[in-house]
Formats: C-alpha cells, sequence, structure tokens
C-alpha cells in the first residue's frame, strides 16, 4: 500500500463520483494533475483518463447514511494519510413528490442530500481547524431557492444544507476554512432526464463542471447558474401550477 506525500499535489474529497457531475468533476481534475479520492454506492466508470493516471485517484464504495461505512472509509484515509485540502460534496438523490404527504418520504431524502454531506463536515472540520486551511464546497441547487411543483423534497433537502453551510461561512470566517455553495439549474444527468424540456434548458456536465472548478479554484463563494434561470424565474412563479405539473411527470 502506498503513502500519499503531504503537499505533492492538491488533494480533493469527491462523494457521488459514479456518474453525472460528480464523476465529470473527478475526471475534469485528475486530467489537470490534482488527486481525488471519490466515493459513491457504484463502481465508477472504465475512463482513459481513470486508465492513464491511476496514481492520481482513489476510488472507494461508500453509502453515505451507513455510519459503518463512512467510518471505514475514514480509517482507510487515515491509512494512507490522506486529508483533503477541498471537500466537494455531491452525493444526491432526486424523487418527486407523492400526491399524499408522508415525513417517512422526507426523511428518506434527508438521510441522503442532508446527513450524507454534512457529516464529512463534521469530520474534516477539526482537521482543517487544526491546519487552519480548508475548503468545503456543497452541490446544492437552484430548486434550494426557486422551488418547483411536485419537487418539494428535494427543494427542502437543499436549502436545509444551504442554510447549514451559510452558518457555517458565517462562524468560521476567521480562521481560513471556507465554505462554496454551487447553485446549478438542470444539468444533463439522469435526475433531470424525465423532465420534457430538459434537453433545452439544462447544460452538459462537462460545461457545469468547468465552471465550478474554474469559480472554486478564483475563491469560490456562492454561485449560481445559468443567468437566465435565475432571471426568468419570477416570470415562471406566473405559469398556473397545473401546467408545470404536466412537465413533470411522476411516472
Amino acid at each position: 500500500m502506498f503513502l500519499l506525500k503531504r503537499n505533492s499535489v492538491k488533494k480533493y474529497f469527491i462523494t457521488g463520483v459514479s456518474r453525472g457531475l460528480g464523476l465529470e468533476l473527478m475526471k475534469q481534475l485528475i486530467a489537470r494533475g490534482d488527486f481525488v479520492y471519490g466515493i459513491s454506492r457504484k463502481e465508477i466508470p472504465e475512463d482513459p483518463v481513470f486508465t492513464t493516471s491511476k496514481d492520481k485517484w482513489i476510488w472507494r464504495s461508500c453509502d453515505v447514511t451507513r455510519d459503518d461505512e463512512t467510518m471505514q472509509t475514514i480509517e482507510h484515509q487515515k491509512s494512507v494519510n490522506f486529508l483533503p485540502d477541498i471537500v466537494i460534496l455531491n452525493t444526491g438523490i432526486f424523487c418527486l413528490d407523492n400526491d399524499e404527504f408522508y415525513w417517512a418520504d422526507y426523511q428518506k431524502i434527508f438521510k441522503v442530500n442532508c446527513e450524507g454531506a454534512l457529516k464529512w463536515v463534521e469530520y474534516y472540520l477539526p482537521e482543517f481547524k487544526e491546519r487552519e486551511s480548508g475548503h468545503f464546497v456543497y452541490i446544492s441547487s437552484l430548486s434550494a431557492k426557486f422551488s418547483s411543483p411536485l419537487r418539494s423534497m428535494y427543494a427542502a433537502s437543499k436549502a436545509y444544507t444551504s442554510m447549514v453551510f451559510k452558518y457555517l461561512k458565517g462562524s468560521y470566517t476567521s480562521t481560513g476554512i471556507q465554505f462554496t455553495q454551487i447553485f446549478p439549474g438542470l444539468i444533463k444527468t439522469d435526475m433531470s432526464a424525465d423532465f420534457k424540456f430538459s434537453g433545452i434548458l439544462s447544460c452538459s456536465t462537462l460545461k457545469a463542471a468547468k465552471k465550478i472548478l474554474h469559480f472554486i479554484d478564483s475563491g469560490g463563494g456562492e454561485l449560481c447558474f445559468p443567468c437566465w434561470r435565475i432571471l426568468i424565474q419570477p416570470l415562471v412563479a406566473l405559469i398556473p401550477v397545473k401546467f408545470l405539473v404536466k412537465l413533470m411527470p411522476k411516472d
């Protein structure tokens, strides 16, 4: 087993790297020479970037809702002397609301989208405080700011974690620890596939990942994109809910 050389490269920890935005972020970081420790429930697919840069990444299976798997991942990181410079919390699940309100449904999605992100903050924060540096990046969603019909569970979970990040940013502003939030609109992933106009209104994971990494490199903060979504949101709010519901099929 190899041990990472301290300060040899910029090190990233990314959750949810098996597909979509998380996978693209991991690929772009490795391609430019950074080191990535990525986790996901499903294994990452084969890719030339991974094949030609085997010394630039570690992947580990981890279900963020399971404490035992989280602790096993933490112990593994300690065994290879891994402490990230930047933590990108990308894991998230999405499901449309049911016809009836059940709190248990909200609890399931909060388990992943809230607890599955904030437990890593709890773990890395003492290490970052001792080092007096570190950067947490939360991949939220514009749904946290502008909710849509049938998406209250997803929007609520993203808004909850975003508010916690806002509090943390204010609390640790003088410690050298950064808290960045990314609020993307529709991205071409499996999550947006059921939306009828996703192909027209969404951007690719390639473009989204480039934009996010450029923003992080520039110092971070709060990023909302695309801008047109923010500008037209007041107009969208005027559209009857019955019409919007038709664009988001439940099946």
